[in-house]
């Protein structure tokens, strides 16, 4: 790629009468739309807290109307603590007065065109009144004790709370005296010899209940283990709908594991079905004594067997409930100690969420991938819960964002979020305490219809044909499981360690890294998977192949699965070698035989190819390290190397400063390994494990029709399809599939999608990993559409890209046939910039508390700057007024800088709208005939945060934080005052120019 001027990977914002004007190339027929249809699910949905539900017919209309009409296409409601001095108008949860909101909610949205999910309770997790002590979240109690020659063993609990008394002699034999307990508590049993332990096992209550619970909704979380819990749930609905005649919701919903959880009443008997063999016999192993392997292998036990009564006593339970009630079901199960996977994939809508700084698409792409491979429509998430402190989230924060969430392989977003509020409540409004603050209140709500309508573009095309990845990737949870600490073992999207420290997650990020497509299987998923015609057809689509990144401890059914689907005509990939054991504890010796008979028996022919291969040689280019825009040059202490295990790169952490203490931060790395130059990234100084595991032997074989292949991973996955951009760095791009092409949505993006990425802009030809005979471009921020340069290169199609850092587009590609639009308007400049300078005149237009008083201006500056109070608390728009003469015109036009834009402006040159600029890069195109020689008129109406009247709200002392529970706290959960926060700056702050521009149409040399 040859270096691309500032301004150059701006062009894709660009004006009907542009796209209309010269262009380059043959005309070409009208254009069928190329834009699926937006339906209310395309566009961005947002929690919708319902605080103590004092809600009223009148403001629950005027609140859906305001979403409606910034764009949105639908709500969620959850009920939660009350706002203070509304008491007199909270609501019952579920009650009759309740019910009838719900009712007129459900229609009202209807009638505007939005849809309405809910959760499934009050707060979260599941649970309320009803749940009773052995229906509530439970922990396992062990009593443990040791016994000497004749001593009678005893217990002080109550023998109805007993689950299991079992005593072990020296050498862990059991022996069950259950059954020999009375009712004072002593045991008609005693000691033989010394060095007995008894164990005594209970459970109770863990003291989680609902939390942030709606008046109404208190009590218990209920037992997620426990399909007994479940049903009591179910029940308390099904009381309360009884009679109810009015209108449900789309979808129920159930939050991230939050429960306090490692036990049931039934586990002991699930196990024993489920395992084969008794829990109460395995106890010593099951709290950490004894033989490591021993205890590893009953815990993994343990955890699959609770995995599976979440699976299918919980979440079938719910999902079967709500389908009942002729709804969906969203479910987050992240948190969870069961196999998310298998949670996520129950559902209708999975759904992830990045929280803070916690922004792995590779953890996002679990709730995916789950809806990729069960074939379910839309994946959504949770957006933006503590993007940043309350009011200084911006629109330009968002959208890079969601870009993120995108590429991970979400198109159904749900903002986090906004409260239903009052009209007659004092600004500002009703408020969550963990929330972008996405309300009608909010200063930013101005332009949040640009955002929203971005948002319902992309995920109109996100939505549409089916998802388009190439590799099926097997989760081998049994590692995961397969481990002597603790016992459940919950898979957080804030401590991922669960996926980054397994040889998995390595894996994902290195084919993540290097552009391959791919959706994570579980076991259970995996027996779903058919042959046809040489690829793995799950339920949602097919891939090119199975890949087994290095796993030490498979399922016989799983082995068997992979080795009849390569059998059947598949490519299955062992990366490093053939798992060497087999999970849990039950009948150890007889399956470890098996799977020995089924690596031999299924392998004929034997190895039709053998060869050793060496490690390549490895370079370090450039090492940087940081977040945001604070990085660190550390090329001259990072360290790698390339051993018989693996390929690491590290960097030596006292070399490094801290600039930002509890920020996450980046580790980028460019490096060469043998011939091939790429770049990669970890983060918190996290270890890169490469990938490459050498010297190693590269095993190839035919089964049946299929093929097996064993070997280190760049190897196996040599002539798989990939992406060629993820070579530029950090781009993110996902595909869809349809039935004449594909949709691309790519982003210059870096790795924990930020507003201001340290990425290099892109202009130039691009490789495509699919096939392609036309293509167009698709800005998803105007809707212009245009016809893209494309190429057939070394056997590749290749499309001419133009995108700065921080841009996105979409690229519609069809497989057969040119596609048909005018011209995309490619843009180069034709001279340097020339300032917009003289008398600003500003003039605030919209906000509070105040408006202050007008100002002109020479210099562009923050509005808080100068000393006028009434602009230092004001929170809303400003308008921009200046008049000036025209530069000497380019051939196409002008791109108009605005600088700095603090924080979102609407743009408009000679009464001629050129649309609303939110995130980087600040320009718009200006089409030639948009301006005179003299006298044009340009205005600019620029809105800013509402930092700064919160801020103004504590110096004053105003009591504004009046909502029971948790209050308002700030962002590292202590109680807010916002009278220490700086003055953020406002406004227009330049400098503000006319760049001309000429359009061109690239030639095989452009870009090379």
């Amino acid at each position: 790629m040859k270096p691309c001027h500032l301004l150059t990977g701006c062009i894709l914002t660009v004006t009907a009468a542009l796209l209309a004007a010269s262009p380059v190339g043959a005309a070409a027929a009208e254009p069928p739309s190329v834009w699926p249809e937006v339906s209310n699910a395309a566009r961005p949905w947002a929690y919708w807290w319902w605080q103590g539900s004092a809600v009223d017919r009148e403001n629950l209309s005027r609140e859906l109307s305001r979403y409606r009409d910034a764009g949105m296409g639908g709500v969620h409601i959850v009920p939660i603590y009350g706002a203070k001095g509304y008491e007199e108008h909270y609501l019952p949860y579920l009650g009759p007065e309740w019910l009838e909101m719900l009712d007129f909610t459900v229609n009202e949205a209807k009638r505007l065109g939005l849809g309405i999910d809910m959760t499934m309770g009050t707060g979260w997790c599941f649970g309320g009144p009803h749940i009773e002590g052995r229906d509530a979240n439970a922990v396992i109690v062990c009593d443990r004790s040791q016994l000497q020659r004749g001593q009678k063993a005893r217990t002080n609990i109550p023998r109805d709370r007993i689950q299991a008394a079992v005593a072990f002699d020296p050498q862990g034999r059991p022996v069950d005296l259950l059954d020999k307990i009375r009712e004072d508590g002593t045991i008609d049993w005693s000691a033989a010899e010394d060095g007995w332990t008894l164990y005594v096992v209970t459970q109770k209550p863990s003291g989680r209940k609902v939390k942030r619970a709606a008046p109404g909704g208190g009590g218990w979380m209920l037992n997620p283990w426990s399909g007994r819990a479940m049903r009591a749930h179910a029940a308390w609905f099904d009381k309360a709908l009884a009679d109810y005649r009015g209108a449900l919701p789309r979808a129920f919903y159930h939050d991230s594991y939050e429960y306090q959880c490692n036990w049931a009443d039934d586990l002991f008997d699930q196990f024993q079905r489920r395992r084969g063999y008794r829990l109460q016999d395995e106890l010593p192993a099951l709290f950490g004594h004894g033989d490591a392997d021993r205890i590893a292998r009953v815990k993994a036990d343990y955890r699959r067997t609770a995995s599976d009564m979440m699976t299918e006593d919980f979440i079938r339970v719910y999902v079967q409930w709500a389908h009942s009630r002729g709804c969906l079901t969203r479910n987050q199960a992240h948190g969870s100690p069961g196999n998310l996977l298998d949670l996520y994939g129950e559902n209708d809508v999975p759904e992830t969420e990045f929280f803070r700084f916690d922004r792995n698409p590779l953890v996002a792409k679990f709730a995916s991938s789950a809806a990729h491979t069960m074939g379910r429509d839309y994946t959504s998430s949770e957006t933006a819960t503590w993007l940043a402190e309350h009011f200084h989230v911006t629109l330009g924060h968002l959208k890079p964002f969601i870009d993120g969430l995108f590429a991970s392989g979400i198109n159904h977003v749900f903002y986090h979020g906004t409260c239903y509020s009052p009209d007659d409540a004092p600004w500002p409004g009703w408020l969550f305490y963990a929330s972008t603050q996405m309300n009608p209140r909010n200063a930013i709500w101005r332009d949040v219809p640009a955002l929203n309508t971005y948002i319902a573009r992309c995920q109109s095309v996100l939505q549409a044909g089916t998802a388009d990845n190439d590799l099926l990737v097997y989760w081998p949870v049994d590692d995961l499981w397969h481990d002597t600490d603790g016992l459940a073992k919950g898979m957080t999207v804030h401590h991922t360690a669960w996926l980054v420290g397994q040889p998995v997650g390595r894996t994902a990020r290195w084919l993540w890294d290097r552009g391959y497509a791919f959706d994570y299987v579980s076991d259970r998923q995996l027996q779903l998977a058919k042959v046809q015609e040489g690829r793995v057809v799950m339920p949602g689509g097919p891939y090119q192949a199975v890949l087994v990144p290095p796993s030490t401890h498979m399922p016989l059914e799983t082995l068997g699965k992979l080795l009849d689907l390569a059998h059947g005509g598949a490519t299955v990939l062992f990366q490093g070698d053939l798992p060497r054991d087999v999970p849990g504890l039950a009948d150890l010796a007889g399956r470890r035989a098996m799977l020995q008979r089924l690596l031999q028996e299924r392998r004929q022919p034997h190895w039709t190819t053998e060869e050793t291969v060496e490690p390549p040689k490895l370079t370090i280019l450039s090492a940087r390290y940081g977040a945001g825009e604070v990085w660190e040059d550390v090329t001259d202490v990072i360290r790698g190397h390339v051993d018989g295990s693996a390929l690491s790169i590290t960097v030596d952490e006292r070399y490094l400063d801290d600039p930002l203490r509890g920020v996450k931060k980046t580790l980028r790395v460019e490096y060469q390994l043998g011939a091939r130059r790429m770049k990669v990234a970890a983060q918190d100084r996290t270890p890169l494990q490469l990938g490459w595991d050498g010297p190693a032997k590269v095993r190839r074989a035919a089964t049946g029709n299929g093929k097996l292949i064993v070997g280190p991973l760049e190897m196996i996955a040599d002539g798989l399809p990939r992406e060629p951009i993820a070579d530029l760095g950090a781009t993110l791009v996902i595909r869809r599939r349809m039935d004449d092409g594909r949709f691309y949505f790519l982003a210059n993006q870096d790795e924990q999608f930020t507003h201001d990425p340290q990425t290099e802009p892109i202009d130039g030809w691009v490789g495509l990993g699919t096939a392609a005979q036309g293509a167009l471009l698709l800005d998803s921020l105007t809707g212009e559409v245009g016809r893209a340069a494309l190429r057939q290169h070394e056997g590749r199609a290749e499309v001419y890209l133009q995108l700065a850092p921080g841009q996105s587009t979409i690229l519609r590609t069809f497989a057969e046939t040119d596609a048909v639009a005018e011209n995309w308007p490619y843009h180069r400049p034709s001279g340097d910039p020339v300032a917009v300078a003289g008398t600003w005149s500003v003039e605030f237009v919209a906000g509070g508390p105040k408006l202050p008083a007008p100002r002109v201006t020479n210099t562009l500056r923050s509005w808080t700057e100068g000393g006028d109070e009434e602009a230092q608390r004001f929170a809303g728009t400003a308008r921009y007024t200046i008049r000036f003469d025209a530069p000497a015109a380019g051939p196409s036009g002008w791109l108009l800088g605005l600088g700095r834009v603090c924080q979102s402006a609407c743009v408009r040159v000679n009464d001629q709208d050129l649309g609303t600029v939110f995130t980087r890069p600040f320009y718009v195109h200006v089409p030639g005939t948009a301006l005179r020689p003299s006298g044009n008129e340009l205005v600019i109406e620029v809105t800013n945060l509402s930092a700064n009247r919160i801020r103004d709200l504590d110096r004053r002392g105003v009591d504004w934080k009046r909502f029971g529970d948790i209050n308002i706290v700030n962002v590292d959960y202590r109680p807010l005052d916002a009278s220490t926060w700086p003055l953020q700056e406002s406004g227009l702050l330049g400098p503000v120019s006319l760049q001309p521009v000429e359009r061109f149409w690239p030639t095989e040399a452009e870009g090379r």
